[in-house]
């Protein structure tokens, strides 16, 4: 997550979406002063994660997430998992792609 700057990634189970680890779930681990040997990505994720269809608007994906208090939603086209925007990047106004 460092290394490509992001702040969550998605969790596949055999191609299907099973959840989402963020940054704030990675703090709570080492808060939780799990070594990360031991630690598990199914510990620390959020489980079935709400998603976004690839039409929804930047206002509804923002209202979604400021609603439920979370900063990361994915995209996905059916089964399909199309990337994660976040509440950042929309209230920049800058597209998921634009640095």
């Amino acid at each position: 997550m460092s290394a490509q700057n992001v702040g969550a990634v998605v969790v596949k189970d055999f191609g299907r979406l099973i959840g989402v680890l963020t940054e704030r779930d990675m703090l709570r681990a080492m808060a939780a002063r799990v070594h990360t040997s031991d630690a598990r990505v199914r510990q620390w994720m959020t489980e079935n994660p709400v998603t976004a269809p690839p039409d929804m608007t930047f206002d509804e994906a923002s209202k979604i997430m400021l609603d439920k208090g979370f900063r990361h939603l994915p995209v996905v086209d059916g089964d399909t998992i199309l990337g994660i925007v976040s509440l950042r990047r929309i209230m920049g106004g800058r597209r998921p792609r634009d640095k």
